[in-house]
């Protein structure tokens, strides 16, 4: 997780963030978590197929243009569709961050929806909160 450019980030990076933020270990860390909990985004990625008892709190990501980059991503153009999130199963929280260069929210959204039913035990019969989504 070297920043090589000053404005590149790995995703646990980003779930370090959510933790810090969580546990105000920088000013401002408070406001931010509030404003994070409070975001409407995200609807069309990890929130999509978290059941509605998981509650999503986070922000998400989208540069679709030129790599600024070229020395550590070896692509010309980026097509990120990313989300940072927390996840708060039953008492519990987690922070997830998923980073794409498909152009695709609905891979988020799948990747995402797996992750919570795969490793954090999230009922796959609950419906989701996206209305009309189908879980994967």
């Amino acid at each position: 997780g070297t920043r090589i450019h000053g404005n590149e980030l790995n995703s646990l990076e980003l779930v370090k963030f959510v933790y810090d933020t969580y546990n105000g270990l920088y000013d401002g860390a408070e406001v931010l978590w509030h404003i994070m909990q409070a975001t409407a985004t995200g609807r069309g990625r990890i929130n999509k197929y978290a059941p509605r008892d998981v509650y999503v709190g986070g922000k998400t990501g989208t540069y679709d243009g030129p790599n600024v980059s070229p020395e550590t991503v070896k692509l010309k153009n980026i097509r990120a569709r990313n989300h940072v999130a927390n996840l708060k199963i039953g008492n519990d929280l987690y922070g997830l961050a998923i980073l794409t260069n498909t152009g695709s929210s609905e891979d988020v959204a799948v990747l995402g929806g797996g992750l919570m039913r795969e490793y954090l035990g999230v009922d796959p019969e609950i419906n989701c909160q996206a209305p009309g989504a189908i879980a994967p």
